[in-house]
């Protein structure tokens, strides 16, 4: 990796700077262009790249945003889009219920919304929908996660504090009983985001749980690994790390041979 476009707070011979090198945009593009040449050259196992589609692929993109947008007044594609589904303005909704309040708190209300929000769009599937009481409408998939997460939101769900309803720090659910109790009250499949202290994969099905995700968990604990035996190897010298890096190695020779 070239150092170049590295901070020089990113001490690259410690583990926490040269992880915090490699989420540089030096480093990502370098790495994507590296990416890029393989699969051109035709050594990608995973991807095969044709520059001479390109051309098609612009004007198909072109001509079906042209069709969309005559104008080219092309809205942001973000969570906030999704809160304006069905042609509902829920943010300035929003906004007038925190009228009352500073920008500081106005704006860690609306951080608190977007990230609970996204954090719960685990993918519902194509069955699931969600009926907006106040508007009659219908939403699946991400608008109706979306739309639901808005609601629950606005209306104290998240929050640990009933006289301030507009924050998210109530503790999630995490008892057996109070996933039941979710399961039935609804007649849709119920997804479980398995954080730490959550009940092992067989009582939640037992439970009636349709699928358990565990999010970014299989990643960190990746992270976690390497940062391990990065320090071990840094603050002792010694390799007792070997031996998780030859499962992995056999792990990855089966998936691949």
């Amino acid at each position: 990796m070239s150092l170049v476009g590295i901070r020089p707070d990113h001490d690259t011979s410690r583990a926490a700077g040269a992880a915090a090198a490699l989420r540089t945009t030096t480093a990502v593009r370098e790495r994507a262009q590296y990416l890029l040449n393989r699969a051109r050259a035709g050594d990608s196992l995973w991807f095969s790249v044709h520059d001479d589609a390109l051309p098609a692929a612009a004007a198909e993109v072109a001509d079906v945003t042209r069709a969309r947008y005559p104008d080219l007044h092309i809205p942001y594609h973000s969570r906030w889009r999704h809160f304006e589904a069905g042609g509902v303005d829920r943010t300035a909704q929003l906004d007038t219920r925190l009228a009352a309040e500073d920008t500081p708190a106005r704006a860690r209300a609306m951080i608190d919304l977007a990230v609970v929000s996204v954090l719960l769009d685990a993918g519902a599937g194509a069955q699931w929908q969600y009926l907006e009481a106040t508007t009659g409408q219908r939403f699946s998939r991400s608008e109706g996660l979306a739309v639901a997460s808005w609601h629950a939101f606005a209306g104290g769900l998240f929050s640990s504090d009933a006289a301030h309803p507009l924050r998210v720090d109530a503790p999630g659910l995490r008892g057996l009983e109070d996933i039941r109790q979710v399961i039935r009250e609804v007649d849709r499949p119920v997804n479980v985001l398995a954080l730490e202290g959550a009940p092992p994969v067989p009582a939640l099905a037992e439970a009636g749980v349709s699928r358990v995700s565990v999010g970014g968990s299989f990643a960190f604990a990746a992270l976690g690994t390497l940062v391990a035996a990065a320090t071990e190897l840094r603050d002792h010298g010694t390799y007792g790390f070997q031996g998780a890096s030859t499962l992995g190695r056999s792990a990855v020779r089966r998936a691949f041979s």
